[in-house]
């Protein structure tokens, strides 16, 4: 009793501050959230679909623009609380009157705007690009737009970079000329953005050449726009409950944006639904966790946003998954009818013995009006369920699903393959397809670092010496084996071999030529039974084009310390064992040397 006495403050002090953190915590997700559903009618009283609702706030960082459904309503599930306003426009109707208000904690808005018919409107409905360019100062790509209204026939339409303020930069890019369709693409190639080109719009013009009307878009990038790594999972390990989260790292031009939207699909439904905005962060780090995960959902979308609103209309998705590692129910009937998933994928490697990496891909099936999802579990060789991994679930109109593996994710005992089920509305599955889990015990023989330098001044070609440590177990070992690896560290070609007792090293020779695609080179192991380890220890190419990125990257690799190079130095490395440098090698190696200053 002595001993509880002394800590009881300690104690109740710990208690009221828990406490508080707790309630603080919990009160501030649940109070400062409203919501708001707003319908869209005509002066008749008809719904309006795919009418525009905009709601403005001090708390949000850029207006947030949600088109309302086949039933008119706009749906705004997490608000900030505090003053807004709100506006409606639809084509072909004349805009709406502002309303206006102030949300409060935990409230559920509802409006309803009615809008005036103009069917005598007509103007330009929607502008989006796509830029594929590979760099940030030219454009090439595609261009779309569509009209509204009975546009005259061969009304001319000009397309035109634009600066901030929307004012015409350069010439026109090209001019199209409207017929009985309503939507155009045009498609630019490989042109130079004028100094101060931010935009690019289109403009509709009647037969005086005065504009009817006119539309600019900014000058997205998916390089620099979009989000990056956008992840889903969920924390709940057992089927039928999802406890997610989404993380993505920031856009790599975050100075142009203001947020980003999450957007969701509910599997059956035919547009994304807005969720909530998240403000741009000083760090570039993103995760979001949801309260409550909207029931059906198939798949997740984070949008870029500017300041004025604006979203880039080239979404990152991440399909849902859940996770049900912690299920003991593996069995499930068996429907002879249930398409098959095909053309799976391995993009998986493993680094630790007994556990996997990565992801898995998959074709979906043509017909997937009886499928729910895709169950995926660890097998044995014969087949048998050993351990359930998740179901993945998909909008239909997709044709391909990953699954990204937890790093490092335990591979259970005897489960030497993953077996991937369709999943279908009734709960029963289909046949199974199989691939093989790769050889983790394998992977861990791999040597634990390695090194190449491009001594060739020459552009894709290489010159010079992979040297790598031998593996820390080289048991059971024959060779290692060199591959030229492409961007997904897939092999594209051997390159050669070196056996267990040999020095690790490997010669590239003068005008040694980089496959087409290859971006690294890896270096695997292979075993006495002739076994290759399906992952490898890999090394990007960095091809040198100049006689000064040659000398840096030598001195880097052969003479790092402080010091200038002298002949001392180079006599030093070249008697050092083994010695397979070439007379070109010395070469440069000697060019490194400064002048020497006699001293008379």
């Amino acid at each position: 009793m002595k001993v509880i006495r002394i800590f009881a403050p300690v104690i109740l002090l710990f208690m009221l501050v828990f406490t508080y953190v707790c309630s603080f915590s919990t009160a501030h997700a649940a109070t400062e959230k409203a919501s708001a559903n707003i319908t869209v009618k005509s002066t008749s009283g008809n719904v309006i679909a795919y009418a525009n609702v905009i709601f403005t706030s001090s708390a949000l960082p850029f207006p947030l623009t949600v088109r309302t459904d086949a039933n008119g309503i706009a749906s705004f599930p997490n608000l900030p609380i505090g003053d807004f306003t709100l506006t409606a426009s639809a084509n072909y109707f004349r805009n709406s009157s502002i309303q206006s208000g102030t949300l409060t904690a935990g409230q559920a808005f509802e409006h309803t705007f009615c809008l005036t018919d103009d069917n005598t409107s007509i103007g330009l409905s929607s502008l989006s690009i796509n830029d594929h360019s590979s760099s940030a100062n030219e454009f090439e790509g595609t261009v779309s737009w569509s009209t509204y209204g009975t546009v005259p026939i061969h009304s001319e339409m000009r397309l035109q970079f634009m600066d901030n303020g929307n004012t015409p930069i350069g010439s026109v890019l090209t001019s199209v000329y409207s017929d009985e369709r309503n939507f155009y693409t045009s498609t630019i190639t490989n042109i130079a953005l004028p100094s101060g080109a931010t935009r690019l719009g289109i403009t509709l013009l009647d037969s005086n050449s005065c504009v009817l009307d006119s539309r600019t878009v900014p000058l997205w990038h998916y390089n620099l726009h979009a989000v990056g790594s956008l992840k889903f999972r969920d924390t709940h390990a057992n089927g039928g409950m999802i406890n997610a989260r989404v993380t993505w790292a920031g856009a790599n031009d975050e100075a142009s944006l203001a947020g980003y939207n999450i957007y969701y699909w509910v599997i059956g439904d035919n547009q994304w639904k807005y969720w909530d905005t998240v403000a741009k962060k000083s760090d570039g780090a993103y995760e979001y966790v949801f309260d409550a995960f909207p029931a059906g959902t198939g798949a997740i979308l984070v949008g870029s946003v500017n300041s004025a609103g604006e979203e880039y209309s080239t979404y990152p998705t991440v399909n849902v998954m859940d996770n049900r590692q912690a299920d003991t129910l593996l069995s499930a009937d068996y429907s002879g009818s249930l398409p098959m998933p095909s053309n799976i994928q391995d993009y998986t490697y493993t680094i630790n013995a007994h556990t996997i990496s990565g992801s898995i891909s998959f074709a979906l099936p043509s017909e997937m009006s009886q499928i729910r999802g895709y169950n995926l579990y660890f097998s044995s060789a014969n087949g048998d369920k050993l351990q359930a991994l998740a179901t993945i679930y998909s909008p239909r109109s997709y044709t391909q699903l990953f699954y990204m593996l937890d790093d490092n994710q335990p591979v259970p005992a005897n489960a030497t393959q993953f077996a991937l089920y369709s999943y279908g509305n009734d709960g029963k599955e289909s046949a199974p397809i199989f691939i093989p889990v790769k050889n983790s015990v394998l992977n861990t023989k791999l040597p634990p670092n390695m090194s190449f330098v491009d001594m060739d001044e020459q552009a894709d070609q290489l010159r010079g010496f992979l040297t790598w440590d031998r593996a820390a177990d080289e048991s059971n070992l024959h060779s290692y084996q060199i591959y030229f690896l492409d961007s997904f560290n897939r092999p594209i070609s051997l390159v050669g071999e070196v056996l267990k007792g040999a020095a690790p090293m490997f010669t590239l020779p003068e005008g040694f030529s980089i496959p087409h695609g290859a971006t690294s080179i890896g270096i695997g192991v292979k075993d006495t039974t002739g076994n290759i380890s399906m992952n490898m220890k890999i090394s990007p190419i960095s091809d040198n084009r100049t006689e000064a990125e040659v000398h840096d990257a030598v001195k880097s690799a052969f003479f790092a310390g402080e010091g200038e190079v002298d002949l001392a130095r180079v006599a030093a490395l070249l008697v050092q064992p083994p010695n397979p440098f070439s007379k070109k090698d010395v070469q440069v190696f000697l060019s490194l040397i400064g002048p020497y200053v006699v001293q008379r």
